[in-house]
């Protein structure tokens, strides 16, 4: 049988694995509401959040008691008549506008 003979070399170091460090991840800016007009119905519609008429028992866009918001859960088919998608499609186009605003900044 042959001896088999274990030789440890002293200049080679074991390393504890480097910790990431540094800041933490930055969060997003909120967005500022901006009116968009005094006596718009859809004045202070943001991404996530309805306008400042629309109350528990009736939405701004849809004219009823059912939330009809383009982030949140859209305008039901039932809804839907020429007035509601005019109101819809404007609140869409103004959250479509505050998220170009937000790219660009």
């Amino acid at each position: 049988m042959t001896d088999i003979t274990i030789v440890e070399d002293p200049d080679h170091k074991t390393e504890a694995p480097k910790r990431r460090g540094g800041r933490p991840p930055k969060r997003q800016k909120r967005v500022a509401r901006k009116p968009v007009a005094a006596g718009s119905p859809l004045a202070g519609l943001t991404a996530l959040d309805c306008a400042s008429g629309c109350v528990p028992t009736r939405c701004v866009i849809s004219g009823t008691g059912c939330c009809a918001h383009p982030a949140k859960g859209g305008l039901q088919a039932n809804l839907q008549n020429e007035k509601t998608l005019r109101m819809y499609n404007q609140a869409k186009t103004m959250i479509a506008g505050l998220k170009l605003k937000l790219a660009g900044e």
